[in-house]
């Protein structure tokens, strides 16, 4: 679900009423991924369970945006200014060699006998260290959707002279999974615009931005590259709640509790997810989890991301101080360019990141802040708590 907030720039909006005429007011739209659900369950297995590899039309089972899209009658909108999550992707390089763990362990340990490891055993490994990330098709006509729908929306704001005047900005991290989804952002808004003979536009890559993560010393020292960081994930992970999904996970394998690591069970998992979101198919690998093994992966993924990317420690939110800052320099120069009734220097100012990207702005901002701490051990107090992690192609 996306909801956006109308930020009052100038003037006082006027209740309408007898004798009273309305004045009106100039806005900016700052839009934040809220919740995100699935809309129906039985489109995939525990599609709400999937967190930053979701697929957002998926999940929100409308397409984005919705009707709280469109400003109050009385408000000119002057800028759509937003921080995007690249689109749907593959695995990285780091999670491959798991999957090709887990799946060589059932091939030589598991139980022959059994159906489900001989459909496992049978799957083909079709993941390699070479995708490393990259923009899956899906993520780019998620892309070009969403350039198209923005344009639709907001005609005034990527109207074709200021696309060709350059007041529309693109800025991206380095990441070619960003660059990716930032080109084809906007093949689909030169598509929309009907502009077949443009050089593909122009975009800035801003790592010091887009990747604030890899230049923030006090972040790399104090979370990054310290040991202790994620203490409590590595508690939750040789608890008792993983212990009983290694187990069970053994039992319906025909193999030994002690064989199988924490490391494969979030691969798995991980399996489980791609083989639905990038391929549509409901794999075996689904049915070595249940539903309640899946509550227990999602809080592990939501513990990682607290404590390395939101409130665990202060330095999370504060690491993204410079985009924060950017963010509302560009609105606040829109505000002056208004009341000084100048051209609008820029229509719209999009960046392309991650979620590591997002996750900090929205802690600093404040934003599904828990009434206690997420720790390893109160994984049954917080297992129902409102899921916070950005899927593909999430905004702010």
């Amino acid at each position: 679900m996306l909801r956006c907030l109308w930020l009052r720039l100038s003037g006082a909006a006027s209740v309408p009423g007898p004798g009273r005429a309305s004045s009106r007011c100039s806005l900016l739209i700052l839009c934040v991924s809220i919740r995100l659900c699935a809309a129906s369950l039985g489109r995939s297995p525990w599609a709400e369970y999937y967190g930053t590899k979701s697929r957002y039309e998926v999940l929100s089972g409308v397409s984005v945006p919705g009707t709280d899209w469109l400003a109050p009658a009385n408000c000119t909108v002057l800028q759509v200014n937003a921080l995007i999550r690249h689109g749907t992707r593959y695995p990285t390089r780091k999670n491959v060699p798991r999957m090709v763990e887990i799946h060589q362990l059932i091939r030589e340990q598991g139980d022959v006998g059994s159906s489900l490891v001989q459909a496992l055993a049978g799957w083909h490994m079709w993941y390699n260290e070479r995708m490393d990330g990259n923009l899956h098709p899906l993520g780019i006509s998620e892309m070009v959707k969403l350039a198209k729908r923005l344009s639709a929306r907001f005609p005034a704001l990527f109207a074709v002279q200021s696309y060709k005047e350059k007041r529309l900005k693109f800025l991206t991290s380095s990441k070619h999974r960003c660059v990716n989804s930032t080109k084809s952002f906007i093949q689909g808004l030169e598509s929309y615009l009907n502009l077949p003979d443009q050089e593909g536009g122009q975009w800035e890559v801003n790592d010091g931005l887009m990747r604030f993560f890899d230049h923030c010393e006090k972040f790399k020292n104090l979370v990054e590259n310290n040991n202790t960081a994620l203490h409590q994930v590595e508690i939750f992970k040789n608890g008792p709640e993983m212990e009983r999904i290694m187990s069970n996970m053994a039992k319906k394998l025909g193999i030994s509790p002690s064989a199988i690591n924490a490391n494969m069970v979030e691969a798995t998992f991980y399996l489980c997810t791609y083989e639905f979101i990038l391929k549509g198919v409901i794999s075996p690998w689904c049915d070595l989890l249940e539903e309640e093994d899946v509550e227990v992966l999602e809080y592990l993924g939501d513990l990682k991301q607290y404590w390395k990317r939101s409130y665990g420690y202060k330095i999370n939110g504060l690491s993204s101080y410079r985009l924060f800052q950017d963010l509302f320099q560009y609105m606040d120069q829109t505000i002056e360019e208004s009341e000084r009734n100048q051209s609008i220097s820029h229509t719209a100012v999009l960046r392309f990141g991650h979620a590591e990207t997002l996750l900090p702005v929205l802690t600093l901002m404040g934003y599904f802040k828990d009434d206690r701490p997420l720790l390893a051990s109160n994984f049954e107090q917080q297992k129902h708590h409102i899921q916070e992690l950005p899927p593909g192609q999430a905004l702010v």
